[in-house]
């Protein structure tokens, strides 16, 4: 994925850009995530052949969703997992683990999609909903 390695490329030493699961101090394990940025403080707890992870929840800082071509049914599943990676994410206050531990933040990155930016606007504002997890959401069209 090019956005990936991108981010593998020029983020700093200090955070790693990689796609898979995390997992909470319960075994509780994330659906796939497209990217995770994460504190490179933490070990990963496992690397698949196919470069997937498997990381701690306490050193995930970002998770990102890459759309093309984003639909409303894209939308929806990515504030699913949103919510889901913040309710996973709860888990470490519950357990007393860390004081200083802050929420991983959602984004959802679409391109290709510009012809169809209204209809999208309506549909995430629609589905996110004050009560919904917060995530922001960048779109843009590739030339």
């Amino acid at each position: 994925m090019p956005f990936l390695r991108f981010l593998q490329r020029y983020l700093p030493s200090v955070l790693r850009a990689v796609c898979g699961h995390l997992i909470t101090p319960a075994r509780v394990i994330s659906p796939q995530l497209d990217v995770m940025v994460l504190d490179v403080r933490h070990p990963l707890l496992a690397e698949n052949a196919d470069g997937s992870v498997l990381a701690m929840l306490h050193s995930v800082l970002r998770t990102i969703e890459i759309k093309a071509n984003l639909k409303t049914e894209d939308i929806q599943k990515s504030l699913l997992a949103a919510e889901r990676v913040e309710f996973l994410a709860s888990e470490v206050h519950e357990f007393g683990t860390s004081d200083s531990f802050t929420f991983p933040q959602s984004l959802l990155l679409a391109y290709n999609c510009a012809h169809r930016l209204s209809s999208i606007e309506k549909s995430f504002f629609s589905e996110s909903g004050s009560e919904t997890v917060n995530m922001d959401a960048i779109s843009f069209a590739t030339t």
